[in-house]
């Protein structure tokens, strides 16, 4: 079942695939208009849901955020091995990026495919949720987006070389 019809179901209509947990919002709605809760942990377990009833195969899960003012860079950076240790250990994995916004905020964003939405539950259930919390120590306006093969493009096109 697609996300938007998982939010038909309730009656809502999604404008997009967007978590963002500083402001509690669903697109341009609140998460709490979609039945989610009122924090961010909330709406993951609401994606957790609908990507559950979707059996999507080859998910992309993105979380972007800005540093804290005054960060220390020792401490994001033994959080960020860490995670990434963490996130590669998990079955179901298939690539894992990251990036830093050359433009500005956001400052991070993460990129990690999965095999399947299951395999994706199983990280957002378990090993995400103690990584999310100490995140949001070290972190702002965090966001997260899921996304599943195109109806239009769902396999990779690259140039013919």
């Amino acid at each position: 079942m697609p996300l938007a019809h998982h939010f038909a179901a309730l009656g809502k209509r999604p404008s997009a695939t967007t978590c963002d947990s500083s402001a509690s919002t669903y697109g341009d709605r609140s998460a709490s208009e979609y039945g989610l809760g009122k924090l961010g942990r909330a709406f993951v377990s609401g994606m957790v849901g609908a990507i559950a009833q979707m059996r999507i195969q080859m998910l992309e899960v993105c979380v972007a955020y800005d540093l804290l003012p005054g960060v220390s860079q020792d401490t994001y950076g033994a959080w960020a091995k860490k995670a990434i240790s963490t996130t590669l250990a998990q079955p179901g994995l298939v690539e894992f990026r990251a990036h830093r916004n050359i433009l500005g905020s956001p400052e991070v964003r993460t990129t990690s495919v999965w095999r399947s939405g299951v395999d994706w539950i199983a990280f957002a259930e378990g090993g995400w949720k103690s990584l999310e919390q100490e995140l949001r120590g070290l972190a702002t306006n965090l966001r997260m987006e899921a996304w599943g093969p195109s109806p239009v493009v769902p396999e990779p096109l690259r140039p013919r070389k």
